[in-house]
């Protein structure tokens, strides 16, 4: 669901269309100077003796027809549906795979009419070179413009004025995927409930406004000229007549969550039986051949890992010995794992021997008095996570998925929150989506994590792994919400 206000949502396409077709005649170019001008020019500028030289190759045949090659280019990248709005985690990266895939297709297809028009000199590494130019170039273009179009969007230009009525826990979901997914196009203006929230999310800190109670909605969708209004908790059905009658007069859409009971587990969606809109429950994916390439990344990349980081692991091994020399370098703690089974997951010691003797507890977000020296440094910048990395090569863990528990806290989670199990029907990770959406935060707040951990099991796949990676590092880096 994308909304499209005030022209932008098409003018940003239609630019990257026009970049689309100019790149065309730059991009030729540079896969006819990678193939037949890299030895002229390292002989002619740089004084070094390498390369062929082609004296009779000439870039001409190859612009004379270029009008067929724009059309070709652009037709292919429309049905290769390159030139949609993405949202979501890190659109970047969606976009820049659909560009690949278009760039592909339109290579594939310009080859394939050489051989029967030839509009174009036949010489194939001249295609070649110019899709892998064109990889780099177009998806740069398309970086610039996304972060143009982003800029714009925080400023509310090409956004749709958005009321939430219902400033609980659902409602808070509601917002957060705003704020998470700019390219949604949503402007949150703010909650419409009788009361404050006990608890914020994470992401709504010190942002979650309630505009005013359910019974002045008029005044405050005609004040902030609402156009989107999300109803998220239960009201009496005079009421929601009430508000419909009212969005309909007033050209604001308005959605209802229809599901609030089971919105939790993930699996709630909707299905159109011939024009009548049904709920469907379905079970969460099950991944069988997909796993296979998921393990196959965890162990290559956990291995390479070990082999990078080992002068970082001596001179954690070191310091930690040097400054507690009475406890052992690694801590290892029981976690419950896939399909439930539990295992021992390692990490650097950072507190003192016997921290826990009365018992399992939470760090204390107040402050901790049972850190070693420099502990709490490696914590906060999850330095004492990298052992963790064994524990992928062993198949306990794998690089990303949800963070796993230990057995005393997993049994209390299980009485208490609906599907708590349901996280264990996959592999358990170092990082997950939800360590970069709250860290230590979601720790106390299980049935908050549990969204995330449900989504992720959800919408999974490789590229989605890649963008966890990528976004934990930013995350760690700045210390976020670690103690």
């Amino acid at each position: 669901m994308i909304y499209k206000s005030k022209g932008t949502f098409s003018k940003f396409i239609m630019l990257r269309i026009i970049f689309d077709a100019l790149s065309v005649p730059f991009i030729i170019s540079m896969g006819y100077s990678l193939k037949f001008k890299v030895g002229w020019t390292l002989r002619n500028i740089f004084a070094l003796h390498y390369g062929e030289i082609y004296s009779n190759a000439q870039i001409e045949p190859y612009l004379q027809n270029i009008v067929i090659l724009v059309i070709v280019w652009t037709i292919t990248f429309y049905f290769s549906r390159v030139y949609r709005t993405f949202s979501g985690i890190m659109p970047e990266v969606d976009e820049a795979v659909a560009v690949g895939k278009g760039i592909l297709f339109s290579t594939v297809l310009v080859m394939a009419l050489t051989f029967v028009f030839p509009f174009i000199p036949g010489s194939r590494f001249v295609l070649l070179y110019s899709a892998l130019f064109a990889m780099a170039w177009l998806t740069f273009g398309r970086f610039l413009f996304m972060r143009i179009e982003a800029s714009q969007l925080k400023k509310g230009i090409g956004t749709v004025p958005t009321v939430v009525m219902g400033a609980g826990p659902l409602g808070q979901d509601v917002v957060e995927r705003m704020l998470l997914f700019p390219f949604l196009r949503l402007t949150y203006i703010g909650h419409i409930d009788d009361e404050e929230p006990s608890q914020t999310h994470y992401h709504l800190t010190g942002k979650l406004k309630v505009l005013g109670p359910i019974s002045e909605f008029k005044e405050i969708c005609l004040k902030h000229n609402v156009k989107v209004l999300f109803l998220t908790k239960e009201i009496s059905f005079h009421l929601l007549e009430e508000i419909i009658i009212f969005c309909g007069q007033h050209n604001i859409e308005f959605n209802q969550l229809i599901d609030h009971a089971d919105s939790l587990s993930g699996t709630v969606g909707i299905v159109d039986f011939d024009g009548l809109p049904f709920l469907t429950h379905k079970s969460l994916p099950t991944y069988h051949f997909e796993l296979k390439l998921k393990r196959v990344f965890d162990v290559a990349s956990s291995l390479l890992g070990l082999v990078i980081l080992s002068p970082i692991f001596l001179t954690i091994a070191a310091m930690i010995k040097a400054v507690s020399p009475a406890g052992p370098v690694f801590y290892y703690q029981e976690r419950v794992g896939y399909r439930g089974k539990s295992f021992w997951m390692i990490k650097f010691r950072t507190m003192i021997p016997d921290a826990e003797k009365s018992g399992p507890v939470f760090v204390s977000e107040k402050g901790e008095d049972r850190y070693i020296r420099f502990g709490q440094f490696l914590r906060k910048y999850s330095l004492d996570e990298l052992p963790q990395l064994i524990n992928v090569v062993k198949g306990e863990m794998s690089i990303v998925g949800p963070r796993p528990e230990r057995p005393f806290f997993v049994d209390q989670f299980e009485k208490i929150i609906p599907h708590y199990s349901l996280r264990h029907r996959f592999p358990v990770g170092l990082t997950g989506w939800a360590q970069i959406n709250g860290r230590s935060v979601l720790t106390r707040r299980p049935e908050h994590k549990i969204k995330y951990d449900l989504y992720y099991i959800k919408n999974w796949s490789l590229v989605f792994d890649l963008k966890i990676i990528a976004e934990t590092l930013f995350t760690v880096i700045k210390g976020e919400e670690a103690y």
